[in-house]
């Protein structure tokens, strides 16, 4: 009963000190991704040199795409991330001054 009891008590403190050496809370993002928004690739393996992009927002809302063509898209490059990052901000900010733009014109018409 004696060995059984301190067994359990070892591996308790086993567990209990892997639980403690874990990493929590901590998580690096990377560079390419955005808070604002996400992006998604479309391409077919019989036309690599096409793919088309679409840009959405947190809400799933699409807010524009971009149709590329003539350049093979060399998606696990981070310089590539980095520029579907800065054309999706892009996006978002001229998505934003759109619904602006149409939110004023339905207050201004009587």
């Amino acid at each position: 009963m004696k060995k059984t009891i301190a067994v359990c008590i070892a591996v308790l403190l086993v567990l209990v000190s892997f639980h403690s050496f874990s990493q929590q809370g901590y998580h690096k993002i990377p560079a390419w991704v955005s808070e604002k928004g996400y992006w998604v690739v479309e391409r077919n393996i019989h036309t690599p040199r096409q793919c088309i992009i679409r840009f959405y927002n947190n809400d799933n809302v699409l807010v524009g795409t971009k149709e590329i063509t003539g350049t093979k898209l060399k998606l696990n490059r981070k310089k590539t991330k980095i520029q579907l990052k800065s054309m999706l901000e892009a996006g978002l900010l001229q998505w934003a001054r759109r619904q602006e733009a149409a939110a004023e014109d339905l207050v201004k018409k009587p």
